[in-house]
């Protein structure tokens, strides 16, 4: 079958018109981490992206597949690889580059960094992690942090002009994991308002995830994530405002219907 862009994001002409769609065909978006990531790169392909570059060096495993874009066969293979052939799989005329190793020293990125339209940060936490941010700010890119938090999401977006920064890269620089940074988050951002059924069990959930030694994570939070993520990214192509960093971009599905 010969693949037609036009006919393939024909649905989207209500809330995404011609003018907008070429936008977003010739954005560009990095992906470093493609675990948390890769729903909002098959949401950006179904969107219409289609110029990409991911940066990965895990391989998939199962306890992946629970709330990652990836399937039983993609298990003990690069997450680069398998990502990649699932969005040629969506749409065959997508632009991929790809690293499959572990980024360790941030001087790796700068040409690619350069690149790139928009920068989405999912590594483990580290000085890389902080690392990733300042080089993304320094080069003048839109960088987002987006975490996965109960039945929701939290992004935290840096650009160019965010001289406050500064906190949250020496915060991160700790050796300290993703669960760890989100509590400091919760504590110094009360006005974000975290729901009870995680403000009331923070003592509990740092217990039992040093005892098991991973987070809890569900897909209902990586799809939210993935779509709050990608809105946000088609708000600036379309030049509107989104929240930058002190303000963090946070919403609770548990929390929505429960109003």
């Amino acid at each position: 079958m010969k693949f037609d862009y036009e006919e393939f994001t024909s649905r989207n002409w209500l809330f995404i018109d011609e003018y907008l769609q070429c936008k977003i065909r010739n954005k560009i978006i990095l992906f470093i981490g493609c675990g948390l990531s890769s729903y909002a790169c098959e949401l950006a392909v179904r969107l219409g992206f289609q110029n990409f570059i991911f940066i990965d060096g895990d391989k998939v495993d199962l306890s992946n597949l629970n709330r990652q874009t990836y399937s039983i066969s993609d298990i003990d293979k690069f997450k680069v690889l398998s990502l990649r052939k699932r969005m040629r799989a969506i749409n065959p005329k997508v632009t991929i580059d790809i690293v499959k190793n572990y980024i360790y020293d941030s001087s790796q990125l700068i040409n690619i960094i350069n690149k790139a339209d928009y920068v989405i940060n999912t590594v483990d936490m580290g000085s890389i992690y902080s690392s990733i941010i300042e080089l993304a700010i320094k080069n003048n890119k839109v960088i987002f942090m987006p975490f996965n938090v109960g039945f929701g999401s939290l992004i935290i977006a840096c650009n160019k002009f965010d001289h406050k920064v500064s906190d949250l890269i020496s915060a991160s620089h700790d050796s300290e994991d993703d669960l760890s940074f989100l509590f400091k988050l919760i504590d110094k951002y009360k006005s974000i308002n975290i729901p009870n059924y995680i403000i009331n069990n923070l003592s509990k959930i740092k217990l039992e995830t040093n005892h098991k030694n991973f987070n809890s994570q569900n897909c209902i939070a990586s799809f939210f994530s993935a779509s709050l993520l990608m809105t946000m990214i088609i708000n600036l192509i379309k030049d509107e405002n989104i929240k930058y960093y002190p303000e963090l971009n946070y919403i609770d599905l548990i929390k929505l219907i429960s109003l």
